[in-house]
């Protein structure tokens, strides 16, 4: 998605009242930022950067041990989903 140009640029933007342009600078970024988040992607992202947060903080107290079983569906996920399609593929294949 092309980045916006900034609001003082825009057509309408040389409409508003002085006065209202920092509050409603705030309601555009406010509403830009709801909308990103309510992308799927951007959704999966936050909450895998939150889980590795939480997993680190283990990690920082020096329990390094519980910090790798922590990380270990995240590490290990992609793999066995590779290995259950490579293996359905095969029996349906072959």
């Amino acid at each position: 998605m092309p980045p916006s140009p900034p609001p003082d640029q825009d057509a309408w933007w040389r409409y508003v009242p002085k006065g209202e342009r920092a509050e409603r600078r705030r309601t555009v970024q406010r509403l830009r930022l709801a909308n990103r988040l309510r992308h799927r992607p951007n959704q999966i992202a936050l909450l895998i950067g939150f889980y590795a947060l939480l997993c680190g903080v283990p990690f920082a107290l020096g329990l390094g041990g519980l910090a790798l079983m922590a990380l270990l569906p995240l590490l290990l996920a992609p793999p066995l989903a590779y290995l259950v399609y490579w293996l359905t593929w095969k029996e349906f294949n072959e």
